[in-house]
């Protein structure tokens, strides 16, 4: 690819979210979908959302060691 094509990615990325798919000519446009998904605004706000469900993830699974049975103590047993 050229040296060009994280912009011309970012340009049918722009292109299709201000305009969209022409009602008209459906399916005509598809391709700059397709384009679309190398942009770099796209890889930002998927690092975004991996990011967000790994923090979710890390959350849960902290919640559930909490909520899961205490150890009991060996002063306890006494």
């Amino acid at each position: 690819m050229s040296y060009r094509a994280p912009q011309l990615a970012q340009l049918a990325e722009d292109r299709w979210l201000t305009v969209g798919d022409d009602p008209d000519l459906v399916g005509a446009y598809g391709w700059l979908d397709v384009l679309a998904e190398a942009a770099p605004s796209r890889t930002r706000i998927a690092a975004i959302v991996k990011a967000a469900a790994a923090r979710d993830r890390r959350l849960d699974e902290a919640m559930a060691i909490l909520s899961g049975a205490r150890p009991v103590s060996s002063r306890q047993n006494k």
